[in-house]
């Protein structure tokens, strides 16, 4: 995906125009760059960080002589990956026996299932993205804990700024399951700046996780 693809999907998913979108990412990428190249860590939660390191000295060859030669330190860009970026890529992939034939190695079945995500951390994640939403919206914290059964819904307004704050949150949880969720401008103009957000087919699974982090806070 090149940066042009990047703006068109967040264009023809927000149903922005596309020259806006380019300019706010544009906007976004050159002050990651600019902090970073001053020695500031930018932290985007659940994204990762972008952060600055020090590359000591090391020795190598010179390409065009094979003379050894001393490479000097040098300061370089380094992203540390978040939760769930990671949680992307927490499957471990089998060692292959036969490299030179790799196209045909069969991976045994033992170790297709093995690979599969654990259940456990499918829950610890969920708790962190629900911790997300908690400390950036008590508002929307709150209505989640009037929810008591499954399949339950819930509709409110929520400001712009605060709803892009937990949106990863919000599709991490819909794309695992604990619920489904659906925003969109408010219809009265007036309210510029506010989303009108709804929660939908809440699972019991959910809701068990928010009356637990509830006794946790409460401990």
């Amino acid at each position: 995906m090149t940066k042009t693809d990047l703006v068109r999907l967040v264009a023809e998913r927000h149903r922005l125009p596309v020259p806006h979108v380019a300019e706010i990412i544009d906007a976004a990428l050159e002050a990651i760059v600019q902090s970073v190249a001053e020695g500031e860590t930018v932290r985007l939660r659940g994204f990762g960080q972008f952060v600055q390191k020090l590359r000591p000295p090391r020795k190598g060859r010179s390409l065009v002589t094979g003379s050894a030669v001393t490479i000097p330190a040098k300061r370089v860009a380094v992203f540390k990956p978040g939760s769930q970026m990671r949680y992307h890529f927490e499957d471990e992939i089998p060692e292959i026996e036969d490299p030179s034939n790799a196209s045909v190695v069969e991976i045994p079945e033992k170790t297709r299932k093995s690979s599969r995500p654990d259940p456990q951390a499918r829950l610890r994640e969920a708790i962190v993205n629900i911790r997300e939403i908690r400390d950036h919206t008590t508002f929307l914290w709150r209505r989640l804990q009037t929810v008591k059964k499954g399949g339950g819904s819930l509709s409110c307004q929520i400001r712009s700024s605060t709803y892009f704050q937990v949106e990863e949150n919000l599709e991490w949880l819909h794309d695992r399951g604990f619920f489904k969720f659906a925003v969109h401008h408010a219809q009265d103009q007036r309210e510029e700046g506010v989303m009108q957000l709804r929660v939908y087919d809440i699972t019991d699974e959910f809701n068990e996780l928010v009356v637990r982090m509830i006794y946790d806070d409460q401990e």
